[in-house]
């Protein structure tokens, strides 16, 4: 019996150091679909909906509220590209509803530059001020 707790746990050991772990296959995994492991791929899969995409890239590491160059963050892309399915998962991992851009548009203003009622309504469910 101990002899065979012993080979279950070896081969425990072996099978965990052989296996990738779950940033590294995320970022395979977004490799193979296109994308590099930055902030503007990011922000360009949140922007055109990949749900997918932007899931691998939280999964992979990526902070779910960095900014880029002009500080708009995901959520914000996703809220310019009508990307309501998007605005869900990033509010699921923690997204915040208030972080403006540099030019202080909050992602409810670039919703409603985007003209999509329904993420208006998610984002105001989840706590954005629309005044």
């Amino acid at each position: 019996m101990a002899i065979r707790l012993f080979l279950i746990a070896i081969a425990a050991i072996l099978v965990s150091g052989c296996a990738k772990s779950r940033p590294d296959a995320a970022m395979s995994r977004l490799e193979k679909r296109g994308y590099a492991y930055s902030v503007e791929e990011f922000q360009r899969a949140a922007r055109s909906g990949d749900v997918e995409a932007v899931e691998e890239f939280l999964a992979a590491g990526m902070a779910v509220d960095v900014p880029d160059a002009k500080a708009t963050t995901a959520i914000g892309a996703a809220c310019l590209g009508d990307a309501t399915n998007v605005v869900r998962v990033l509010l699921k991992a923690g997204a915040s509803v208030s972080a403006p851009a540099a030019d202080n548009r909050s992602p409810l203003m670039l919703t409603a530059t985007a003209g999509s009622a329904p993420t208006a309504r998610l984002l105001i469910e989840n706590g954005a001020d629309p005044r």
